[in-house]
């Protein structure tokens, strides 16, 4: 009726990204150590819909087999799939995983011999020969504070600098965090006690459970090795986050255990992965004289093979799963760019710059005469001529790393730069001139971002310090802060800082238009920012995407707020030039979090209770912000700030944070706990904060009788990070977009300290269509389809290698689904969206798809794409709704769902009767296969009768599963009872 259908171009899809779109680090940490290197791949696995086929009709996503295949640690590595081989067996996968620099073939940058990124310490990264000590514990396991470098509060290492395996960099700064048996979060004893903690990079001797987490050269924190051959013992193969994800934990000041959500739930994922944008071969270390800026491509290709699974290989890693004859290769851009401190640190005592910290007295021009100084040094060290055309890049990265952590001296104090010039340990590149370990700025800063919840205490008069005692802002506060009066604004008064400091290099390498010039100014000043060739996000992101329209097929649904951004910022020099960095990072989008109070966000209505996105139908900046409680020209001032307060008010620490839990309060104070360890933790209510919520909680104390309160608090009463980068600090979709196009309310996915009920949750923890991440479909934030192609070309062709048509993103339903020449699923005929056939209708289609999301209830909807509603008719004795996924009416997931909606479980679920008891599985047999009895009625087309020659080699029985004639769980119930396994499911 609608043309032929296409069918999708794969036969698997792998939907590979990461968590932000863009990683900002170094690769030399030898001073200082402001961020980690942490590139994970994130990845789900599509069986598309290649043919009409019962079972097969439908696109279903690869989940994890938990019998074989699982790693040292208890993971599954192996894919699982209902479709049977030659042999009758279930097909199985494992995804091998490694990463490719981009190519620099265009005559830029350093010369290029390979593109590997695997064996990274040494050739392109030095981590774990940083040194840095290690958190110390006493014999009870309980990590030590102390004084260090004046301040107060700080986790001490032993002194012992470099003298065990885990004084280094790579693993220092993950002590913070702990298990107690695995990383799924589990806790079975419900213990909190000190001994009982089993902390990342550490030894662990004094645990209750002596079990080492010192993390070998080239893997990530989780013990994913970089890539192949990369670590010893380790293979390069995904490993599954399961139905918890992937948690750890950490200690707040009043909370024992606050769960970390690494990765969410059924995801393939290799984690934390030490990535740097340099290949193998590059010999950085060995001829850094080499390495000039151009080098730097920071959309490295992350790719993962499907492989069947063979459990006499390494990792299981065993012949390729082809597709016409090519190996099937999912691919990905792993983000990963260095920042641009040194355009103004490096500058020279006497550079006339507005940025030059030689500007701010005769000490600071001092410091960077010193800091010029340490490049002349290092050009020395490595020979570096640059009259002969050697680029002394990286020495003036040591010279910018020297220029801060003076420049910290002078303002808070410190000492970082006391002994200064003193060598030692001659023959290492990675010698400083410092005289002590690296700097870890999270030793006293609190840090959201590597969940550091915990900041030392003021312990020094100085001129920058708060008064002695308080609490050291975050770390996040303190760089902007301290970067707040820099001269960065364009003609338009936008502070163009955002992509100045932060990492701004291109695929191609060209320098041209670059966003800060070699004197640390605003390229832009007397332009526009968003004219800058590209960066991490400018020109890249769909937002900042001036050709966005040639790759999207569906409207923008904007509300209020991405009205006003359109008319007013977009387009506001008469060309499009989309969105600025300070348009989505702002007050106000905090402040409209703080105060939405929505259940279900996806499916909320304008004028619904609580949602102040859409207070009212057609509701303009003017209602949104009465709604929020501001006015509109401080709305106005917040979304498109011109001044520096303005863009620095969501990272001041002037507003208060938002809200970010429900506690009890008794006596005065609130109500607490203590474990033998003397460490306290608060009772909490409830995450929800909203005023019903508090509402509700107190309800149960007045029952309890106790005269608790329940309170909502703040997050700089639980975290000294405050509410920054967490949920209530970032930007949302829904600050812009209309539902359905927003994430969903963190009650539907509930993973804090991301996710909060009845509040947006952040983007890259929420999911769309059926268990599809957001950003499965759409990429990551500030790399999100479709991107420029000269800026970022990884993820300009991931979107084409996955879209039927070969659109740039975001992916489309041909990607999955059989589709018609609408590019709407072939399958769908009656179905509506509010009142609107979506089978001739692309732009309803997809937005009917963002609200079939896994909660979704198909019974109100999508079964009403083929007749009436039949609720009446589904029932564990209707051959016709049991035969639904045989004759590719729905996917056993769906009958699944509508069974459990209508029956509150599937039917034949052995938890309510056994289906070889029952009469179930006479419905279609019509025997008593429990008793074995033989008749015409039982016999199959082999002779041979069902139940009593059912085995492991019964190809029929397997088909069960296959054509989901029946629930997984009966299925397996029905195996285990008959022949004691799963039959290799």
């Amino acid at each position: 009726m609608f043309g032929r259908p296409t069918p999708p171009k794969n036969t698997f899809n792998i939907l590979m990204n990461y968590e932000l779109g863009m990683h900002c680090t170094g690769f030399e940490f030898s001073y200082c150590c402001v961020l980690p290197p942490y590139n994970s791949i994130l990845a789900q696995v599509v069986k598309t819909q290649q043919s009409p086929l019962n079972g097969t009709a439908f696109p279903r996503l690869l989940d994890a087999d938990p019998n074989v295949g699982l790693d040292f640690l208890g993971r599954p590595t192996v894919l699982r799939d209902t479709e049977l081989d030659a042999h009758g067996h279930f097909k199985k996968y494992v995804l091998r995983y490694w990463h490719d620099a981009q190519p620099r073939n265009d005559g830029r940058g350093a010369t290029q011999t390979s593109t590997l990124i695997s064996h990274v310490e040494g050739n392109s990264l030095l981590m774990w020969n940083t040194i840095l000590d290690a958190a110390a514990v006493d014999t009870g396991n309980k990590i030590q504070y102390g004084t260090y470098d004046g301040q107060t509060n700080v986790v001490l290492g032993d002194g012992n600098h470099g003298s065990q395996p885990q004084d280094n960099y790579a693993n220092a700064w993950l002590n913070h965090l702990y298990i107690y048996s695995d990383l799924s979060g589990s806790n079975s004893a419900n213990t909190s006690l000190e001994k009982n903690k089993i902390r990342l990079g550490m030894p662990n001797t004094y645990a209750s459970t002596v079990f080492a987490t010192i993390l070998p050269q080239n893997s990530g924190p989780a013990f994913h090795p970089m890539g192949p051959g990369a670590v010893s013992g380790l293979n390069n193969v995904l490993t599954f986050s399961g139905d918890s994800g992937t948690v750890v934990f950490t200690q707040m000041k009043v909370l024992e255990n606050l769960p970390v959500m690494l990765t969410s739930p059924r995801i393939w994922e290799a984690l934390g992965l030490p990535l740097d944008p340099f290949e193998d071969t590059i010999n950085f270390f060995g001829n850094p004289g080499a390495i000039n800026e151009s080098t730097v491509r920071p959309y490295v290709k992350m790719n993962a093979q499907l492989h069947n699974f063979d459990s006499t290989q390494p990792g299981g890693i065993g012949t390729a799963v082809l597709q016409n004859g090519n190996p099937i290769i999912g691919f990905g851009t792993a983000p990963i760019d260095i920042p641009n401190c040194e355009r103004c640190h490096a500058l020279g005592p006497t550079v006339v710059s507005a940025n030059n910290p030689a500007n701010s007295g005769p000490e600071h021009a001092a410091i960077q005469a010193n800091a010029q100084l340490e490049i002349e040094f290092w050009n020395a060290y490595y020979g570096i001529n640059t009259a002969a055309g050697d680029s002394d890049w990286y020495s003036r990265l040591k010279g910018t790393a020297y220029s801060i952590l003076a420049l910290h001296d002078d303002h808070h104090g410190t000492s970082f730069t006391a002994n200064w010039p003193q060598t030692g340990g001659a023959g290492l590149p990675q010698v400083t001139r410092l005289g002590h370990e690296s700097v870890l700025c999270q030793k006293c800063h609190a840090d959201n971002v590597i969940a550091k919840v915990k900041s030392a205490t003021v312990g020094v008069v100085a001129e920058g310090n708060d008064p002695v005692g308080t609490v050291i802002p975050p770390l996040t506060e303190a760089l902007h802060s301290a970067h707040s009066d820099r001269v960065f604004s364009d003609s338009l008064s936008r502070n163009g800082a955002c992509q100045g400091c932060h990492p701004a290099h291109r695929s191609d390498g060209d320098l041209t238009s670059y966003p800060i010039t070699t004197l640390g100014l605003n390229a832009f000043a007397n332009g526009d920012n968003r004219d800058a060739a590209g960066g991490c996000y400018v020109g890249r992101d769909v937002h900042s995407n001036r050709n966005k329209n040639v790759d999207l097929s569906a409207q923008p649904h904007l509300n209020a707020v991405g009205t006003w951004l359109v008319n007013n910022v977009a387009s506001d020099t008469g060309t499009y030039k989309g969105i600025w960095c300070t348009n989505c990072h702002t007050q106000f989008s905090q402040e409209i979090w703080r105060a939405e109070n929505v259940k279900d966000l996806i499916h909320s209505k304008p004028g619904d209770p609580g949602n102040v996105r859409e207070p009212k139908v057609n509701a303009t900046l003017n209602d949104v912000a009465h709604a929020v409680g501001v006015s509109l020209s401080q709305a106005i001032a917040w979304l498109d700030p011109k001044t520096n307060d303005d863009t620095y008010a969501a990272f001041s620490g002037t507003f208060p944070d938002a809200n970010v839990a429900t506690i009890e309060i008794r006596g005065g104070g609130p109500f607490v706990t203590t474990d033998a360890d003397g460490d306290i933790s608060v009772r909490i209510l409830d995450f929800c904060t909203t005023p019903d919520c508090v509402a509700a909680a107190q309800a149960v104390l007045n029952a309890e009788h106790n005269g608790g309160t329940a309170v909502p608090v703040p997050f700089s009463a639980a975290t000294d990070g405050r509410d920054h980068w967490l949920s209530p600090g970032e930007p949302h979709c829904a600050d812009c977009h209309k539902a359905p196009f927003t994430e969903q309310s963190g009650n539907i996915n509930p993973f804090p300290p991301f996710n909060y009920p009845r509040k947006a949750s952040l983007f890259r923890y929420s999911r769309g269509h059926q268990d599809i991440t957001c950003q499965g479909c759409h990429e990551s934030t500030h790399g999100l389809y479709p991107v420029t192609p000269d800026i970022d070309t990884t993820t300009y062709a991931q979107a084409a290698s996955l879209n039927t048509d070969g659109k740039h993103g975001p992916l489309k339903c041909g990607s999955c689904h059989v589709a018609n020449k609408f590019g709407v699923p072939s399958i769908i005929n009656n179905l509506t969206y509010t009142g609107t056939k979506i089978a001739t209708n692309f732009d309803k289609a997809v937005s009917w798809a963002h609200t079939f999301t896994i909660e979704a209830d198909p019974t109100k909807d999508y079964c009403l794409n083929c007749h009436l509603n039949n609720a009446p008719k589904v029932s564990a004795t209707d051959h016709d709704w049991l035969c639904h996924a045989m004759n590719s009416q729905a996917s056993r997931k769906m009958m699944d769902k509508v069974e459990i909606s209508l029956q509150g479980h599937v039917s034949g679920d052995p938890a309510f009767g056994n289906p070889l008891k029952n009469g179930f599985c006479t419905i279609c047999h019509n025997a008593d296969l429990a008793a074995g009895t033989t008749s015409t009625n039982t016999t199959r087309a082999d002779g041979n009768t069902h139940y009593s020659l059912l085995n492991c080699s019964d190809v029929e029985w397997k088909r069960h599963v296959t054509e989901g004639r029946v629930a997984q769980t009966v299925w397996d119930y029905v195996t285990v009872k008959k022949t004691g396994s799963t039959c290799g499911w």
